[in-house]
């Protein structure tokens, strides 16, 4: 189910108005490539991120295995 990360998560970035890639490509964050995102991101913004997935998506109750990977590359970035 596509964007099944929007309704399981009440705190979704994405219904508070703030842009999620994921979202807007119909995928869930656990299937969304986010490297070429992060990859043309500034330094200071890839430091945002980095935290932000570090911290708070473990902690979302849509969180799944395939997400952890994603976050250790992105943190290895």
């Amino acid at each position: 189910m596509a964007n099944e990360c929007s309704v399981l998560n009440p705190e979704c970035i994405a219904k508070k108005g703030t842009p999620c890639p994921a979202y807007n490509a119909g995928k869930n964050c656990w299937e969304y490539d986010w490297m070429p995102l992060f990859n043309q991101m500034k330094t200071e913004d890839k430091q945002q991120w980095k935290q932000f997935m570090a911290e708070k998506c473990p902690q979302c109750t849509a969180f799944r295995e395939p997400m952890k990977k994603m976050i250790a590359l992105i943190q290895a970035s």
